[in-house]
């Protein structure tokens, strides 16, 4: 299978919440099944000045099965409660896996919850959105062997609109 076709096993794990993972490596955490997260910057190079502009970070939105979490996670925005720091794992599959995305976020509230389930499915799908106030980008680059390479990463405050 190529690279681009290549499966990948995708783990949270939350401060003071427990998942119902059975992986060996991310035991009790939660098994995710997508995710979405980005920013936008207002910048624009139309116009003289070509000034940049503030960027607007999109919360990360995770989508899982509903597992013993769920409960868990309606309190905490039923109530407003802060996490300390929520972890996305990105694992690639094959014969030597790695953890080779990783994104970190800090001071984390939960913004949104919805569960959606058709008949036909044989689990509810729980959608959950997290804001936080910075996050920790981590990307390893893998060799053509599926050796990592040094890591990438970029920290940066939310609040205070800089690099850490």
């Amino acid at each position: 299978m190529s690279a681009a076709n290549a499966a990948q096993d995708m783990f949270l794990k939350i401060d003071g919440i427990q998942g119902d993972s059975l992986d060996r490596a991310h035991a009790g955490e939660i098994d995710v099944l997508s995710w979405s997260w980005g920013a936008t910057n207002s910048g624009t190079t139309q116009m003289g000045g070509g000034g940049s502009g503030k960027t607007t970070f999109n919360d990360l939105t995770i989508t899982k099965f509903v597992d013993s979490s769920s409960p868990v996670l309606f309190a905490n925005i039923s109530t407003g409660k802060h996490i300390k720091t929520v972890t996305l794992t990105v694992r690639n599959t094959g014969q030597r896996p790695v953890d080779y995305y990783t994104l970190t976020l800090n001071e984390v509230i939960i913004s949104a919850i919805a569960l959606s389930a058709n008949s036909g499915d044989s689990r509810i799908n729980e959608s959950v959105t997290l804001d936080f106030a910075s996050y920790t980008y981590s990307f390893l680059p893998l060799k053509p062997d599926g050796t990592p390479k040094p890591a990438v990463i970029t920290k940066f405050s939310i609040l205070e609109n800089k690099l850490l």
